[in-house]
């Protein structure tokens, strides 16, 4: 049993980077949709890449209509994470909301994390 359960543990990161992998391709190939899903995935799951890319989709309306609060969402969570892309990607966010958007922003990273269990820290 203890077995099972360690081979399972070491499989599990190759199967979350196989999903990032074809969330990649997808994207390569235009293909937004599925993209978005499979880095929505891996995002939830708590891979900084994966929530940069969606924050970045989110930005940009690929698969998904163009949200600048779940993008900035998104890449909170990614910064937080260390994801030092999100760093300037937030600002970029920032400078493009309007009166209000920010505070929305934040509040719905709280609530992203909470319900993904992706703490965030007072680093931003």
């Amino acid at each position: 049993m203890r077995t099972l359960i360690l081979l399972s543990l070491l499989l599990v990161p190759s199967l979350v980077w196989a999903d990032f992998d074809d969330g990649m391709s997808a994207y390569e190939n235009a293909d937004y949709h599925t993209a978005f899903s499979e880095f929505l995935l891996e995002a939830q799951s708590g891979l900084p890449t994966a929530q940069h890319n969606i924050g970045a989709m989110y930005f940009h309306g690929e698969g998904v209509d163009k949200d600048l609060i779940h993008a900035y969402a998104w890449m909170k969570l990614a910064s937080q994470r260390g994801d030092s892309d999100s760093d300037d990607a937030l600002e970029i966010i920032m400078f493009t909301m309007k009166s209000g958007q920010l505070q929305k922003a934040d509040m719905l990273a709280r609530k992203l994390s909470l319900r993904y269990h992706l703490p965030l820290n007072s680093r931003r």
